[in-house]
């Protein structure tokens, strides 16, 4: 394994509507250079980079406009196909120099968890088997034959996901590149371990007998870089490089042949890759059986070696592509010209495709699919039809597939907290989120090319308290655009519209339920502030006063209340918890105790708990519990 850190690129986003991407397109080309380059080298760079002053001011505004409050970076890492689960990729806080680690999350879980992050620490391990030659099978054998150390001219077989870096109430985007580098895991492969060949006894020298070449599905220099052939007489061996890139070995006729006295010609061919590592180099190797035949001293020749084709994939099976022409100038039989493709071609390549073996006519005989094979390379052989028939030639064509729009876009939605029972994918943003936070991963893309596969994807209607905003590339963000409150609205019924830029566009609808969590942010309210009880004096304990109400409209623990009598009151009466009804604790007389007042605070079951209180004034009615008493005169005196 091994990480190249000039490959770490901190791609921050400006404030307010700029992106990303779009606000590196606006440097010119020399400075987004110099963005890109690491701080030791920006002074050598300097020098060569010729902007004027303006041009130089507005470009140093933007880079402070970009620099501290990023929600998008991007970090690329490269690593060898067959490395064991659990090789050390990279750490995502060391590498992007993230200022907290918080929490890490994986969006999308593609390719079967070929790769793994660390919920806690950021790192990144490898997750699963990673077969370079599986994941990117459009790779496989491209470029066998090239140049030492030459690297394919092809897009690199890469992982890329998206990974959200949580802190406290912020996160960043984090879009993820992973690079599968090729080993040499694979050896040359000839597909057989006999070739017959015919030649005819009259071949002049240098006539050319083309072999089909091996295949090696590795790529660079551990793929096919060169063939041996032994023995070396009649023939000496050259190769040539194919409209594909593959080197194909061909038998060149260096001395003349004689049937009467060698019928028979055994050689053996030997493919070897190129590969200097661990593990060494790989051979093939083929029987080459030549027959050699009678005088039919004439081969056909080709107008053209290679055509180059471009079809349109909606191009009707049936049509006609193109007449070849090989000429040969012998009489009868010998002159005579058969066409036919070359045996080796796929199956997948050759029913999409007929010749007619007489005139040399190709046309279409299925529909092409210019998203799984953007080019065919076919092979087209030209034999006359004399006894024994001459050497075959050869021509290329390639035919390449030109778009047109006929896929529709796709949207995939990835939420931060999904709802883990809602059907279809909902997800969970709590009312407490501030404007600007993250609700869910989104990504429009389209299979086409160009402006047929340039998707543009937006809410519709608007919604005032969501937004999406472009991270990068066919990524966008699902933001909260204003606060949210679950009291008032507990679920949003969005719709997400992508439309491609073909003519006429494709447009495609998918709907997401955004539901609003619960916070304790509503305290319990009594139905009254001020409860009025009377009570006839000498009542028995336990006797109801009155029942008071109170309601929280939140949910769950949080709307769930509890009463209690705080103070004085709480000695002369008692109140039930859940209900709110209030009993006498004693017997009231009202000649000690004519009023009272009750106070009574509700709680709900929140962290932390919010609460408020209410009153209940009690007054005592009297009942005649008393015999009149004479004050004067006195009992006992002479006068009364």
């Amino acid at each position: 394994m091994k990480v190249h850190p000039s490959q770490l690129i901190r791609d921050r986003s400006p404030p307010a509507s700029w992106h990303c991407q779009d606000l590196l397109e606006l440097f010119p080309s020399e400075v987004r250079e110099c963005m890109m380059t690491g701080g030791r080298d920006r002074n050598n760079f300097a020098a060569q980079v010729s902007v004027t002053i303006p041009e130089l001011l507005c470009c140093l505004l933007l880079v402070l406009l970009t620099a501290p409050t990023a929600d998008c970076l991007t970090a690329n890492y490269s690593v060898y196909e067959e490395e064991p689960p659990g090789t050390v990729i990279g750490n995502l806080v060391a590498d992007l120099q993230l200022e907290a680690a918080g929490s890490f999350r994986l969006m999308q879980k593609s390719n079967g968890s070929l790769v793994e992050v660390g919920e806690t620490d950021g790192q990144l391990r490898v997750g699963g088997r990673i077969d370079r030659e599986q994941l990117c099978p459009q790779q496989a054998g491209v470029g066998a034959g090239s140049v030492p150390d030459a690297e394919p001219q092809l897009e690199p077989c890469s992982l890329l996901f998206d990974v959200v870096n949580l802190s406290g109430d912020k996160f960043v985007l984090i879009r993820v590149e992973v690079r599968v580098r090729d080993i040499n895991d694979h050896a040359p492969d000839f597909g057989r371990p006999e070739v017959r060949l015919e030649i005819s006894e009259s071949s002049v020298l240098g006539t050319r007998v083309p072999l089909e070449p091996a295949l090696d599905p590795d790529l660079g220099a551990n793929s096919l870089l060169k063939y041996r052939l032994s023995p070396s007489r009649p023939f000496a061996l050259e190769q040539r490089s194919g409209a594909d890139g593959l080197r194909c070995p061909e038998l060149v006729l260096v001395e003349r042949l004689d049937r009467e006295s060698q019928a028979e010609v055994l050689l053996q061919l030997e493919a070897e890759d190129g590969s200097n590592s661990i593990p060494a180099r790989r051979t093939a190797t083929v029987r080459l059986r030549v027959q050699v035949l009678d005088s039919n001293d004439n081969s056909p020749a080709f107008e053209r070696s290679a055509v180059v084709l471009e079809l349109r994939e909606d191009a009707a099976p049936g049509s006609l592509l193109l007449q070849l022409r090989a000429a040969d100038p012998d009489l009868g039989a010998n002159g005579e010209v058969i066409y036919s493709l070359s045996p080796q071609l796929p199956a997948a390549v050759r029913r999409l495709f007929h010749l007619d073996a007489r005139s040399g006519c190709l046309s279409l005989a299925a529909r092409l699919d210019r998203e799984r094979a953007p080019a065919l390379e076919l092979e087209v052989r030209a034999r006359d039809r004399g006894h024994p028939p001459s050497a075959a030639a050869v021509c290329s064509v390639t035919v390449r597939v030109l778009d047109v729009n006929d896929n529709a876009p796709e949207i995939g939605v990835a939420p931060l907290v999904p709802d883990p029972v809602a059907v279809p994918v909902t997800a969970v943003v709590s009312e407490a989120a501030a404007p600007g936070s993250l609700v869910a991963l989104v990504t429009a893309s389209d299979r086409d090319a160009g402006a047929n596969g340039r998707v543009h994807c937006a809410l519709s209607p608007p919604n005032g308290h969501f937004e999406l905003r472009r991270a990068h590339g066919s990524s966008l963000l699902l933001l909260t655009a204003a606060p949210l409150d679950r009291e008032r609205v507990g679920d949003y019924n969005l719709t997400l519209v992508a439309e491609d830029g073909g003519a006429p566009p494709r447009r495609i609808q998918r709907a997401l339920t955004v539901r609003v969590s619960d916070v304790n942010d509503n305290a319990p309210a009594f139905s009254r502030r001020l409860y009025r009880v009377s009570l006839a004096e000498n009542n028995r304990p336990g006797a109801h006063l009155t029942t008071v109400q109170a309601h929280d409209p939140d949910l769950a623990h949080n709307g769930r209340i509890t009463y209690r009598l705080l103070g004085a009151g709480a000695a002369l009466a008692s109140i039930h918890p859940a209900t709110g009804a209030i009993y006498a604790l004693r017997s009231f007389d009202r000649e000690s105790l004519p009023e009272a007042e009750l106070l009574v605070r509700v709680t709900d079951g929140g962290s932390p708990p919010l609460s408020s209180s209410a009153t209940v004034r009690l007054t005592v009615t009297d009942r005649n519990d008393n015999a009149p008493v004479i004050t004067h005169p006195l009992p006992g005196n002479a006068n009364a």
